[in-house]
């Protein structure tokens, strides 16, 4: 009803990641990558990785850890998110360096 997509199955879990931008490649590669792509009449990319291991298989893409406070700010209101993130990123380095110089002032 109305253009709901219908669920079939959930798959596990542990088969499932959630990336985040940037993605981080050294230039040679992606532009490798991008070259060959472009070539490609049948190109349909999301993001770099998938363009990396469409056309460069051989090369290893690796997984890091993220911070959830990266987000991309891609609509208005993720410029609301982006400003209250770094307020409250910023109040906390402030306390910080203030707890640090309170106790270097106790140290005297």
């Amino acid at each position: 009803p109305g253009g709901a997509e219908v669920l079939r199955g959930v798959p596990p879990r542990s088969a499932l990641r959630r990336m985040q931008t940037p993605q981080g490649f050294r230039l040679g590669v992606i532009r490798r990558a991008y070259r060959l792509a472009l070539a490609d009449p049948d190109l349909a990319a999301t993001d770099d990785c998938g363009v990396v291991l469409r056309y460069l298989p051989e090369e290893e893409v690796r997984i890091v850890p993220g911070d959830e406070s990266n987000i991309k700010v891609t609509n208005p209101g993720d410029v609301e998110i982006a400003e209250m993130l770094m307020r409250v990123r910023g109040g906390a380095a402030a306390d910080a360096r203030g707890d640090r110089g309170r106790r270097q002032e106790a140290r005297r």
